[in-house]
């Protein structure tokens, strides 16, 4: 399969899982909808791996770290963030 497609499946296909996910009461048809969601987005992952080897060989892991540890900083600092940022805003 070419790699522009499988990507573009990977955005195009689970966005209609985000917005029919509003959509049912049923918890067990939401896991449902969810499930479908990630699986799609799991096209994703091979395509932005390989990407980081055709442009890094000899540096490919020292980069794909860099990238993750930056991806983890970002993930625990943005919740003490919003809080500043918004601070009279309740929960």
């Amino acid at each position: 399969m070419e790699s522009g497609f499988v990507d573009c499946a990977a955005f195009v296909f689970p966005a209609p899982c985000l917005v029919t996910l509003t959509l049912p009461e049923n918890r067990y048809v939401a896991v449902a909808i969810v499930t479908i969601g990630m699986t799609f987005m799991a096209f994703y992952y091979p395509g932005m791996r390989i990407n980081v080897f055709d442009i890094t060989k000899n540096y490919a892991g020292t980069v794909v770290a860099l990238v993750n540890g930056l991806g983890a900083v970002s993930g625990a600092i943005s919740p003490t963030l919003r809080g500043y940022l918004t601070p009279h805003v309740s929960n």
